[in-house]
């Protein structure tokens, strides 16, 4: 399906752009930083399947269609900034709530952490745009399914994330375990994860598809 020289540039490519900072890996290591490993390693298993179902989208033409036309493209910019806007809002809210009850961390359910590090990515319309340019150039229709070729390359993609933000969620996840016991940090915490949430709603409100 693909060539040995094929797939070493795009491991390669793939390995590059996983270890390039941004928006993904700020999520991951504030969610570790904040909340633990676990937390962080939950993060990065939604970007993860958020990437891959891109990936799909861009397999089956959908993302082809939120790049041509504007308004759906605005549709998923500005779902994701409400989206994001929503998860500052509730860590703030956390936030209360560990004042409330002397600094006793307040518990987010697992699927709810995995579940906002996918939707983060799927509704990040730069991560349609990059996608839509990069798999295409991969793709040979005549050697079987492209739908096939792309979940290849999408599972590729994902080791190299794998390697990259799970060192990450390791390294800071000492940095965790340093401060956690610490009631400032405590009060704090969430505050930053708002932040960071806040920040990557300005982002994406400030892009533009060219």
């Amino acid at each position: 399906m693909f060539s040995g020289h094929e797939l070493l540039i795009f491991t390669a490519a793939a390995f590059v752009l996983a270890i390039t900072p941004g928006a993904d890996m700020l999520l991951v290591s504030t969610r570790t930083l904040t909340q633990g490993r676990l937390a962080g390693f939950l993060t990065m298993c939604g970007i993860m399947t958020g990437a891959l179902i891109t990936a799909l989208m861009v397999a089956i033409g959908l993302a082809a269609i939120i790049a041509k036309i504007p308004i759906v493209y605005e549709i998923i910019r500005w779902a994701g900034v409400g989206y994001l806007l929503w998860l500052a809002f509730n860590a703030l809210k956390s936030e209360k709530g560990v004042a409330a009850t002397n600094f006793k961390p307040v518990k987010i359910p697992n699927y709810r952490i995995f579940i906002d590090g996918m939707i983060n990515n799927i509704l990040n319309p730069k991560c349609i745009l990059f996608a839509l340019s990069i798999y295409p150039q991969f793709w040979h229709p005549e050697r079987g399914s492209v739908v096939w070729q792309t979940l290849i390359l999408g599972l590729i993609a994902d080791l190299m994330g794998l390697i990259a933000m799970g060192a990450v969620v390791i390294a800071t996840a000492h940095f965790h375990k340093i401060i956690s016991g610490n009631s400032g940090f405590k009060r704090i915490s969430n505050y930053l994860l708002a932040s960071v949430f806040g920040l990557l709603a300005l982002r994406i409100a400030t892009s533009h598809k060219n």
